[in-house]
């Protein structure tokens, strides 16, 4: 060897000696080596002899290792048998798999975690059609959780077959989902939009999201709404200063006797909203209580007692409430709350009685509620996402599920999003889009579903011929809908004339209400009141009780002013 070689040598083994020097050799009880915490997304059910490929889900992400090593514990009794990750049995049972990831640590033991599955033949293997998660649009605040639930719909569903794998993209690796499905964003998160993602656990191929907007703080509590008409065979009417005015067959004037004029509540102040449920008077006070007055058998006013009074009392155990009906209360958390009859499971605690509920309890599994409305017998609940939920009685479909079976808890009405508004009655249901468009669901002997039949409709159907619409009400199987112009369309049973157009003919599709226009607010019963915008009350309807409030009992098939009554002053 020359010497030009040897010097050349000698100056490449020097480099190379200067560069591994540099260079951190990794030790197996580095500090940087992040460890195996879960492994998940394994296929709980498979069919016989048909390979099936094992791909895990190793948590956390940034896992420094993720090699899965597969063997089986009981292979003699199926068959079984791994190759790399593909399964295959030759046959039926349950086998016990056990993956495994070494840590690479010397002082950390290798992360194993066994599954159970079970080997089934083609006849036999469950079918997933597919994976809804709730809700499907929400806000959550960084630092925050928020739980999610997937359903999962198919056929030879087992409870161990309606399993999901949850996962979370789009954000840090701080914001992580667990196996319940809570997901809990980073405080340093600094993704504005994050997808949930629920997995079939015996299906990779159905899955369903959900959509998550990032807010800097909390989400703000609802405010109170307003609403100053209340309907049923009397009416009720909230005046601008706080006090109500009643009149009819049911009032809190201390008598019994119906009044043809308007009377006021005694001792009644600072409300802000009315509502009726048959017998029973239902307000709302600024101060986020709660009082009733009327039938009382049931538990129908929330007092802890089944004694009748004709003045309010208070509903026990509500406050921070922003909207009422005639027997629920939505509070400023966006939660829902009950009480009165639960023959039908309107209660929603997932329960019935034949007694009812005397004091209020929350419905369950139901939150991000915006709006609450009351029929005969269920409930309907409008969320933050634009969904519809409903529970209760169903004879008639009116939870708009496509099906008649009750409901004693809350469930999503099939296809309808985008809702802005809602309204029930006895036995159906209105929801008004954000396009302007109207859909109802439920009984329609009267043709107050507005498609132009009298068939009932177990799941929601468009209003013919209406857009432009900015508000809905509903009565005893009739509809009014207020166009953007002001005017009046109404549609459904028009015996007393409540429909307004000066004849008793049900309508099955929308009509104009005769000659009327600058509506603030529409109650709806057997009979119709509006408060105009100049604070006039208007009636027209059914009149046995005196509920038009014009000092007779005789009915009236036109808009009529309520004479020296105006809810200004």
């Amino acid at each position: 060897m020359n010497k030009q070689i040897s010097n050349y040598l000698a100056v490449s083994v020097l480099t190379l000696m200067t560069v591994l020097a540099s260079c951190k050799i990794y030790k197996p009880n580095d500090n940087d080596f992040v460890a195996v915490t879960a492994i998940t997304g394994i296929p709980m059910v498979v069919e016989v002899n048909k390979p099936t490929t094992f791909a895990a889900t190793v948590s956390p992400p940034d896992a420094t290792n993720k090699t899965v090593t597969w063997t089986i514990k009981n292979a003699r009794t199926t068959g079984a048998t791994f190759t790399g990750n593909v399964f295959t049995a030759s046959a039926v049972g349950t086998v016990t798999v056990t993956a495994t990831i070494a840590n690479g640590v010397t002082t950390t033991a290798p992360f194993a975690t066994d599954f159970t599955i079970s080997v089934k033949s083609a006849e036999e293997m469950p079918v997933v059609t597919g994976v809804t998660v709730s809700p499907a649009n929400v806000s959550v605040a960084k630092g925050k959780t928020k739980t999610f639930s997937a359903t999962v719909t198919g056929s030879k569903l087992e409870e161990v077959h309606k399993t999901v794998n949850w996962s979370v993209t789009g954000g840090k690796t701080g914001t992580v989902i667990a196996a319940d499905g809570t997901l809990t964003v980073a405080d340093d998160e600094t993704a504005t939009s994050l997808t949930v993602k629920a997995t079939s656990s015996i299906d990779a191929g159905k899955s369903g999201t959900a959509s998550v907007s990032i807010i800097s703080g909390e989400p703000k509590p609802l405010t109170q709404i307003k609403k100053m008409i209340a309907v049923y065979e009397h009416t009720v009417v909230l005046k601008a200063d706080g006090t109500v005015w009643t009149w009819g067959d049911c009032f809190g004037d201390r008598t019994s006797t119906d009044k043809t004029i308007p009377a006021q509540v005694i001792g009644l102040t600072g409300v802000v909203a009315v509502a009726t449920a048959g017998s029973n008077v239902v307000v709302l006070k600024s101060d986020g209580t709660v009082w009733a007055w009327g039938f009382n058998r049931y538990g129908n006013l929330g007092n802890g007692v089944r004694t009748d009074s004709s003045t309010p009392v208070q509903v026990l155990g509500l406050t921070e409430i922003v909207a009422v009906t005639g027997r629920a209360a939505l509070k400023s958390d966006g939660t829902v709350w009950c009480w009165g009859p639960n023959l039908d499971g309107q209660i929603g605690n997932g329960t019935t009685s034949q007694t009812g509920q005397t004091t209020p309890i929350q419905v369950r599994n139901l939150t991000e509620v915006i709006t609450i409305a009351s029929g005969g017998s269920h409930n309907i609940a409008l969320k933050a996402d634009g969904t519809v939920w409903a529970w209760g009685n169903n004879l008639s479909g009116e939870i708009g599920d496509g099906t008649s079976t009750n409901r004693y808890r809350p469930v999503q009405v099939s296809g309808l999003t985008g809702v802005k508004a809602i309204a029930t009655a006895h036995w159906h249901n209105v929801a008004l889009k954000t396009d302007g468009t109207v859909w109802c669901w439920g009984y329609n002997n009267f043709g107050q579903i507005g498609d132009g039949t009298t068939t009932t409709r177990r799941t929601p159907v468009q209003v013919s011929g209406l857009s432009g619409i900015t508000a809905i009400e509903v009565g005893n199987f009739i509809n009014v809908a207020i166009k953007t112009d002001g005017t009046a369309w109404a549609w459904g049973r028009n015996n007393y004339g409540q429909i307004g157009d000066g004849t008793t003919t049900d309508r099955y599709r929308p009509v104009q209400v005769s000659c009327f226009k600058d509506f603030a607010e529409i109650g709806l019963g057997f009979h119709t009141v509006v408060i105009k915008t100049d604070g006039t009350v208007w009636t027209w309807g059914k009149n046995q009780y005196g509920q038009l409030g014009d000092g007779t009992k005789t009915d009236r098939p036109t808009p009529a002013k309520i004479p020296c009554f105006n809810i200004n002053n």
